[in-house]
């Protein structure tokens, strides 16, 4: 959170909001709705709709992400193993 605007002066609680509605500023890090500014910073610049900054940073973790199984090359681990069916 920037140190030019406390916590403590920003005293405006929205309670619940819609994700299709919410809004994210992304200079002070708020969620909020209903304003066509961020209502901390004043800014019209720097908030997006939550849903879709939401769905950019997931599309670009999954790309980002580890592969998190065993290698085609390698076997798996003891705790990977499937255990036979009785038959």
């Amino acid at each position: 959170m920037p140190k030019s605007f406390p916590a403590a002066r920003y005293s405006q609680f929205q309670g619940q909001i819609l994700l299709e509605r919410a809004l994210f500023c992304v200079g002070c890090e708020i969620i909020f709705t209903g304003s066509t500014c961020c209502p901390r910073c004043r800014r019209v610049e720097t908030f997006w709709p939550l849903a879709d900054w939401l769905r950019s940073t997931r599309s670009s973790a999954m790309v980002s992400a580890p592969q998190l199984g065993p290698r085609a090359d390698e076997s798996p681990a003891p705790h990977q193993q499937r255990m036979p069916s009785a038959g």
